[in-house]
């Protein structure tokens, strides 16, 4: 699946494709940034929802307070609307996954951040960017960890069709050894539901 990546993080994750014996068929989901923003505003309004009454406490961190006092601002309209994205980019991936087994891409765009540039909340947002669309889109995903050639990890996630997370366990299982992936760590501490 095509997706916006940082260049190093799209070149370790096509090296380790290279040497999978499957067919690769470029996939465009137009609806993906969309659907970030709209789980960004769905995932706000049910965290003010469920944890809003703790801004009332001293004990809360500044960054936490001020990340839920954000969420307050969702209105029912973002909320709708982000609905409405939910349901059309639901169909769009439906469509994509009706002509592949998975869609196949990295799990980040960017690789994991140091702890300094964690704390920029903004940077640590755009890490979501890939994943985020999927968990408002309700399909079942999957990340194998595999090393990029500077020694840094990537994951390549792995989409599949709703209801369908036993043919999602059963490619990640086909495709962990001629990604790179350790078969043995990866089975057993990322599968085990599997």
């Amino acid at each position: 699946m095509t997706c916006e990546a940082d260049q190093p993080v799209q070149a370790a994750l096509d090296a380790a494709l290279s040497g999978v014996n499957a067919a690769i068929v470029p996939v465009e989901l137009p609806g993906l940034a969309e659907a970030f923003a709209a789980n960004i505003a769905i995932i706000g309004a049910e965290t003010w929802a469920a944890f809003g009454y703790l801004t009332q406490s001293d004990a809360m961190g500044a960054d936490v307070k001020a990340r839920l006092l954000n969420a307050s601002k969702v209105s029912q309209t973002q909320q709708d609307e982000a609905e409405a994205v939910r349901q059309t980019f639901r169909a769009e991936v439906d469509a994509a996954l009706a002509e592949v087994d998975a869609l196949v891409l990295p799990t980040m765009p960017l690789f994991p951040l140091t702890l300094a540039d964690a704390a920029d909340a903004a940077a640590s947002l755009r890490m979501t960017a890939l994943v985020r669309p999927f968990n408002l889109s309700g399909h079942p995903a999957l990340s194998i960890p595999i090393e990029a050639p500077n020694g840094l990890p990537v994951g390549v996630q792995l989409v599949g069709r709703i209801g369908g997370d036993e043919a999602l366990c059963a490619v990640a299982r086909v495709l962990a050894e001629p990604l790179g992936a350790n078969p043995r760590l990866f089975l057993q501490e990322h599968m085990h539901a599997c």
